[in-house]
């Protein structure tokens, strides 16, 4: 199972999109389409409701990490009594991976020095393997393997940003 975000329906070949999507587009055959998502059109909210089955308010992921208020649900803090889906399938004997982008942990707990309660690995993931934040560099990017940065080897010359290809 794959779970995806900033991806909109028309993306989809079920929906007309240029992303072949077989199974999906078998059930939509069938009769079954998946149509009625929220989404808030900004990552952090949208993954959050991805990863809980909740209402991005509900979260409390109501905007993006770096902009947090002191007003109800925006504090960017996924509580720990807030189920997600790599607790629940944990909880049901599967092992969970996360890959890629994690914009859902408060700049100020991205440190090496945690905490890690809501790194991937703290919200019940057994593997995460990306980088904790909005963007990163693209040929320098700042990844983590679970909670330890991980050394990403130097490029050559022709691939910095800004050198002709």
């Amino acid at each position: 199972m794959s779970l995806l975000d900033d991806v909109g329906f028309g993306q989809t070949s079920t929906f007309g999109g240029l992303i072949p999507t077989p199974n999906l587009d078998k059930r939509a055959s069938e009769g079954l389409r998946y149509n009625r998502f929220h989404t808030t059109a900004i990552c952090g909210p949208a993954r959050a409701a991805l990863l809980t089955g909740r209402n991005h308010h509900d979260t409390g992921n109501g905007f993006l990490m770096e902009l947090a208020t002191g007003y109800p649900n925006y504090s960017t803090l996924i509580q720990p009594t807030t189920a997600t889906i790599g607790r629940v399938l944990k909880g049901n004997g599967y092992t969970t991976w996360w890959y890629g982008k994690n914009h859902n942990t408060p700049d100020w707990e991205t440190t090496v020095a945690g905490p890690f309660d809501r790194w991937p690995t703290g919200m019940g993931f057994d593997y995460f393997y990306g980088f904790n934040a909005g963007e990163t560099h693209q040929y320098y990017p700042v990844l983590f393997e679970n909670t330890v940065a991980v050394a990403v080897p130097p490029t050559s010359e022709s691939n910095h940003a800004g050198t002709a290809v």
